[in-house]
């Protein structure tokens, strides 16, 4: 896997003097309110930190930040976290994990084998609420072998257990005081007790959460002392409030800071920086109703679509286009798939051979007196989504194609997709440590888009034997040659509409220096320092 590499666009923009002050406090000369500030980072993020449950759903940053997990996830590499080591059977049915014996949680109790046990027999009770991860569907049993050995079983072998067990959630640990009563996390929690790098301080819902520093932290310290999530769902309100000096950085994980906003601080003499790509941005096709069950119809989708116009116009440069559904930097992924051209020509060739037709006159296409029209919904608190609708709107009318642009709030876009009820919407792959083996499972799922624009291909039955297949296949060659099979049958039918290459972005103060990414979700802030400290 490819090292994450990060650019840094722009820190300084000369005769430009910027002056800020924290949420809460007035800036001034005086040297105590100065050391204030020093110890303190505050960050715009688009959501809530949530209930903070290491079972649960609330958004993953939070997570990161006040649990660990027995493996974790960095480089592309799965390293070791509060598990030293461990051992694999033969089979690759179970594993043992050697933990580390210097680890407390925050409220002083001991991290040790029977509190692993705890955990995941709880997060195992509920276990169809973490269906998409198939470690967890084949997770048998937790056995404790002595105070610092866990042992735990699988029903089948499944190659990417390490990397599912780095994840934020719901494979993390939490202490015994954040259980409540009757055991059962699937609801609640009593107070939220890991054994990370900070711990919860302060939180009022809906407007911020305060972190403080775990000075027994087991790894190495963060560099502030405390950190601030401000909740600021607006981009805009996000970028006034750097200008404004009442943050300090937008870590944009939510695609709420436009690539224009973005390029503006750029220019103000921010502290600007862009990842490497981290995951790909497509359009799913829904291959099940409606105008795009025709095969020849997806695919003059694909020849219609400009991708540099988009990467231009709508990401600023910033997200490069898209040929595939999975970077060719993802295991498993560098097939080689052709290459759908940007080709006006092809696509009205291929709209005519579909029957749908255009008439001198008419702006748009018609097939038995009714215009080919389609739905592109998406989630209406995106920004970039919503410029991504109408440069669509503008390339499709070119060969005749309506787009109606849905702006949804999330929940109802969430149900909408799950019912199949819709033409076109947008998805994200997840990056590391998901990509490709958890996404892919997940398309076996009749809960998500992915299956309900899948289940017309006429040869859904095969993905999903195939999927079945790959997910637990040890043989290493067996695996790459079922990927190669499911991925270049979904790129052949054209549910997926490949855009572009994600990025993640910060901007900052221009004093702020450490600034890194890792994974697609994570907020990685440990490293962070004012310049000079």
């Amino acid at each position: 896997m490819k090292k994450r590499i990060i650019k840094k666009v722009s820190l300084f923009l000369s005769g430009i003097l910027l002056i800020s002050a924290l949420t809460g406090c007035s800036s001034t000369n005086d040297e105590k309110s100065k050391d204030k500030k020093d110890d303190l980072l505050v960050i715009a993020t688009a959501n809530d930190i949530g209930d903070l449950n290491a079972h649960g759903y609330s958004p993953m940053y939070g997570q990161n930040f006040l649990y660990d997990g027995l493996t974790s996830f960095e480089d592309g590499e799965v390293k070791p976290c509060l598990a030293q080591s461990w051992d694999i059977s033969d089979d690759g049915k179970e594993y043992t994990f050697h933990l580390r014996k210097d680890v407390k949680f925050t409220d002083g109790s001991d991290f040790n084998a029977e509190i692993v046990k705890k955990n995941f027999d709880a997060f195992l009770k509920n276990k169809d609420a973490h269906a998409f991860l198939e470690s967890v569907n084949l997770m048998d049993s937790v056995e404790v072998v002595d105070d610092y050995t866990v042992k735990i079983k699988y029903t089948r072998a499944y190659y990417p257990i390490l990397q599912e067990l780095a994840l934020s959630r719901p494979v993390r640990f939490m202490a015994k005081a954040s259980f409540p009563k009757d055991g059962d996390t699937s609801e609640k929690i009593e107070k939220p007790i890991g054994t990370g790098m900070w711990k919860l301080k302060e939180y009022k819902a809906g407007e911020y959460s305060i972190l403080e520093r775990n000075e027994d932290y087991w790894g190495e310290k963060p560099k502030f002392k405390e950190v601030k999530m401000v909740v600021t769902p607006d981009g805009d309100t996000s970028v006034n409030a750097l200008k404004a000096g009442e943050v300090d950085m937008i870590f944009d994980v939510e695609s709420r800071l436009s690539p224009d906003a973005f390029e503006e601080l750029k220019s103000s003499g921010f502290g600007t920086y862009i990842s490497d790509p981290l995951s790909t941005v497509s359009l799913i096709i829904n291959a099940t109703n409606g105008p795009t069950k025709n095969l020849k119809v997806r695919e003059a989708l694909q020849h219609a679509v400009d991708k540099d116009v988009i990467s231009e116009h709508v990401f600023y440069g910033l997200q490069k286009p898209a040929d595939t559904f999975f970077n060719e930097n993802v295991p498993y992924c560098d097939l080689g798939l052709p290459k759908y051209e940007y080709d006006l020509e092809k696509a009205n060739k291929l709209l005519d051979e579909a029957g749908w037709t255009l008439a001198d006159g008419d702006k748009y296409r018609k097939k038995d007196g009714k215009e080919l029209e389609l739905g592109f919904y998406y989630d209406g608190e995106n920004v970039i989504y919503k410029s991504l609708g109408e440069v669509l709107q503008s390339e499709y009318a070119k060969v005749g194609i309506k787009i109606n642009l849905g702006a949804e709030e999330r929940q109802v876009l969430i149900d909408r997709t799950k019912a199949g009820d819709f033409d076109i919407t947008i998805t994200e792959t997840w990056g590391d440590p998901y990509d490709p083996h958890t996404l892919v499972a997940y398309m076996k799922n009749e809960a998500y888009a992915d299956y309900q624009a899948q289940k017309g291909l006429s040869m859904k039955a095969e993905i999903d034997d195939k999927i079945t297949k790959v997910i637990v296949e040890g043989d290493e060659k067996v695996r790459q040659d079922l990927y190669k099979d499911i991925l270049t049958t979904l790129h052949e039918q054209c549910v997926y509409l490949p855009i572009s290459n994600t990025t993640r972005l910060v901007a900052c103060d221009k004093d702020l220096e450490g600034v890194k990414f890792n994974t697609l979700y994570y907020i990685p802030i440990e490293d962070v320092t004012r310049e000079g400290k």
